[in-house]
């Protein structure tokens, strides 16, 4: 009989206790998004800071800026390309994109759309699709696209890429 009032009362307090702790508890250092009369416009000039960045980066791709891409990036950033292994050395970061710039396809175009940017302090995480397109050596254009998931990092004031990751999709309009 003790037993059971014992697992009876444990059980009772479980029942109050867990779905209080279960509960989202609002970050102290982001308020919350759906607070009435909050003004957005940090959060919503962060995130178009941010926007702008993925637009300059689009430009010097097309572009093949070597120098403009890597300013993009953080000081300890880390790339993670499609099939490959995960690249933490800027010399190896700045290989690779000089590689990819200077390859038998010309990128013609290059252009990100995020589906969701959750920005936290002075970290932000972006995650979309681009698309784009090539003319290949033959002179034939080649169209591709992927999701990505990008880390950017706040630096001295200017949001940078901390970790950038992307693979291919096949089939685009099947998100």
């Amino acid at each position: 009989m003790k037993n059971t009032l014992l697992s009876f009362l444990a059980l009772m307090i479980a029942s109050f206790t867990v779905p209080a702790l279960s509960q989202e508890i609002p970050s102290m250092d982001m308020p919350s998004m759906d607070m009435p009369g909050m003004d957005m416009s940090g959060a919503e000039a962060e995130k178009a800071a941010i926007q702008a960045q993925a637009t300059a980066f689009s430009k010097a791709y097309v572009a093949g800026d070597i120098e403009s891409i890597m300013q993009l990036y953080t000081e300890d950033a880390r790339i993670v390309p499609i099939n490959g292994r995960i690249i933490s050395r800027r010399d190896v970061i700045r290989q690779f994109w000089t590689a990819a710039i200077s390859g038998t396809a010309k990128v013609l175009s290059h252009k990100t759309e995020t589906e969701d940017l959750i920005v936290s302090g002075d970290i932000a995480t972006d995650i979309g699709y681009y698309t784009g397109e090539s003319r290949l050596s033959d002179g034939k254009k080649n169209p591709f696209g992927g999701a990505y998931i990008i880390v950017w990092k706040k630096v001295s004031g200017v949001w940078r890429m901390q970790l950038d990751m992307w693979n291919t999709v096949r089939d685009l309009n099947k998100k």
